[in-house]
C-alpha cells in the first residue's frame, strides 16, 4: 500500500491553463513566473501576490530562468505561441519585469534554454519552434542567431547540461534537441562550431529532456519523457539504460532534484492525466526505479520546477497544468533518510564568472 508521503503547502487559482512555470532567484529571495493560455506571463511573489504580467498575442508556451549578467538575480526567456522569443530582467526596487530582448520566430516557439554553450564565457539563448528550427542566439545583444538547425518536424524539446563521454576526460556542455517525431539529437560546440555526436529516434514526440545522476553512480545521463508511457533514461552515448512505466498517463514534464535529502536525485514527473509521480532509486550506483509517491489534479500537468525553502535546502515542487491551478508540495521525508554515499565522478567546470554590467539596455 503506498502511502502519502507528501504535503500541499498550497494552491493558487490561475486565470487561465497554465504551460509554463518557472523559478525567478534575486538575492535572498524568490518569485514565480508562470503564463498560459490566457496569453500572460505573470511575475507572482512568495506570498502569492501577482505583482506584474506581460501581454503576447499567443499562449505562453515556455520559460527558463537564468542570471545573464552575474548580478545575483535571474532573467526570464519566454516564448510564446505568436512566435515571440523576449529575454525580461527584474527591475528589484519597482518589482516590474523589464524587456531587454526580443526576436519573432514565424511559427509557436516551444522550448527555451540558456547556457554556455561555446563555453567563451558568455551564456547563449537557446529556442525551439514549430517552424522546425532551433535557433541559438549569442546573447541578448544579438539581432539574428548565431546557428540555426533545421529539423524535419517541431522543436518541442531542448535542454543544456554536463555529460562524460566515454572516451573523453573533460565533460562536454552538451545541447540535446528533441522533435516531435521523436528525434534526439546531442550536439557539441568543438572547433568553433556545433557539432551533432549522435541522433536517435524514438518514434514519440519527445516532451522534455533532462540532464542529472539518476542512477547514483556520480556520472550525469540523460532522462526523456516521451508520448508513450515510460520515461527513458539514457547514457551519455543515447543508449537506454533504464524505462520506468508511469502506467496511468503519458509524462509531459521532467524535474531532477533531491526533493528527501538523501543526496540522491528524484525522478519528477507531471503527466498527461493529472498525476504528479516521484521515481527514487535507493541504491548506489543502481537503476532499481521505484514509485515513491503521487498525487492527482483533475487535468494534465504541463510544467514542473522547484526551490530551496526558508531553511536553504528543503525542496518545495511547483507544478501547474490545464487544472489552471499551481501548486505546491513537498516531501514528508526531508532529513529522514540515510544519505546515500556518492562521489561525482565529473568534474564540472564554472559557466562563467563576473558581472556585466553592460549586458542590458532596455527595449
Amino acid at each position: 500500500m503506498l502511502r502519502k508521503r507528501y504535503q500541499l503547502n498550497w494552491t493558487f487559482e490561475c486565470p487561465d491553463a497554465v504551460l509554463t512555470c518557472s523559478i525567478l532567484k534575486c538575492t535572498d529571495t524568490h518569485f514565480y513566473v508562470f503564463g498560459g493560455h490566457d496569453k500572460k506571463l505573470y511575475l507572482m511573489d512568495n506570498e502569492n501576490n501577482i505583482i506584474d504580467d506581460r501581454v503576447f498575442d499567443g499562449w505562453v508556451r515556455c520559460s527558463y530562468t537564468v542570471d545573464l549578467d552575474g548580478d545575483g538575480c535571474d532573467e526570464v526567456l519566454v516564448g510564446a505561441g505568436d512566435g515571440n522569443f523576449m529575454v525580461l530582467k527584474l527591475n528589484p526596487e519597482k518589482q516590474k519585469l523589464v524587456g531587454v530582448m526580443r526576436y519573432r520566430a514565424s511559427k509557436k516557439i516551444d522550448c527555451c534554454t540558456a547556457g554556455d554553450f561555446t563555453r567563451d564565457g558568455v551564456i547563449e539563448l537557446v529556442f525551439g519552434s514549430e517552424d522546425k528550427t532551433l535557433k541559438i542566439f549569442n546573447d541578448i545583444k544579438a539581432k539574428e542567431p548565431k546557428f540555426t538547425f533545421y529539423y524535419d518536424s517541431w522543436v518541442t524539446a531542448c535542454s543544456l547540461g554536463f555529460l562524460q563521454l566515454p572516451k573523453d576526460k573533460i565533460p562536454i556542455y552538451g545541447l540535446l534537441v528533441g522533435t516531435k517525431n521523436g528525434l534526439l539529437q546531442l550536439i557539441q560546440f568543438v572547433n568553433e562550431i556545433p557539432d551533432i555526436i549522435w541522433q536517435k529516434n524514438f518514434n514519440n514526440q519527445i516532451n522534455d529532456i533532462k540532464v542529472g545522476d539518476v542512477l547514483n553512480d556520480g556520472f550525469n545521463e540523460i532522462i526523456l519523457s516521451t508520448d508513450d508511457t515510460n520515461i527513458k533514461i539514457l547514457n551519455t552515448e543515447g543508449k537506454i539504460i533504464s524505462e520506468i512505466d508511469t502506467e496511468e498517463g503519458r509524462p509531459i514534464s521532467l524535474l531532477i532534484a533531491d526533493i528527501d535529502g538523501d543526496n540522491a536525485n528524484e525522478i519528477v514527473s507531471g503527466c498527461a492525466d493529472g498525476h504528479l509521480k516521484v521515481f527514487h532509486n535507493t541504491t548506489v550506483d543502481s537503476n532499481d526505479f521505484e514509485l515513491k509517491w503521487k498525487t492527482k489534479v483533475s487535468a494534465s500537468i504541463k510544467d514542473v520546477c522547484s526551490f530551496s525553502g526558508k531553511d536553504g535546502n528543503h525542496i518545495n515542487i511547483v507544478f501547474g497544468g490545464y487544472d489552471r491551478t499551481i501548486r505546491n508540495v513537498t516531501d514528508f521525508e526531508w532529513g529522514q533518510k540515510q544519505t546515500l554515499e556518492i562521489s561525482p565522478q565529473i568534474q564540472i567546470p564554472e559557466i562563467r564568472v563576473g558581472k556585466d554590467e553592460e549586458l542590458f539596455k532596455e527595449l
